[in-house]
C-alpha cells in the first residue's frame, strides 16, 4: 500500500492467469477490430493513435473481458490500495 501511495502505480505477478491474459487480449483485439472496422489479424497495421481513440472501456462491449475486469477480487485490491471501502 505505501509503494501504492508514494507512486501512484503498482505491478503484480500472476494476477490473472495466463489463460486469462490470452482470452483478455483476444477480446481486446475483437472489439478493436469491430470498432476500427478492421480484421484482427490487421490491427498492427493501424496508428497507435486509433487505438487509444477507440479503447475506451472495452469491458462493455465485450461479455469475456466483462467477466474478467468485474472480479470482486480486482475490486477489494483497490479499495485496500485506496483505503475507501468499495462502492456497488
Amino acid at each position: 500500500r505505501n509503494f501504492f501511495q508514494n507512486h501512484g502505480w503498482i505491478e503484480f505477478e500472476e494476477l490473472i492467469s495466463n489463460d486469462q491474459l490470452t482470452v483478455a487480449n483476444q477480446a481486446i483485439d475483437q472489439v478493436l477490430a469491430e470498432r476500427l472496422n478492421a480484421s484482427p489479424e490487421r490491427l498492427h497495421l493501424l496508428p497507435s493513435e486509433q487505438f487509444y481513440l477507440q479503447g475506451h472501456d472495452l469491458w462493455r462491449s465485450n461479455p469475456a473481458l466483462r467477466k474478467l475486469v468485474t472480479q470482486t477480487r480486482f475490486a477489494e485490491i483497490a479499495s485496500e490500495l485506496i483505503e475507501n471501502k468499495p462502492l456497488r
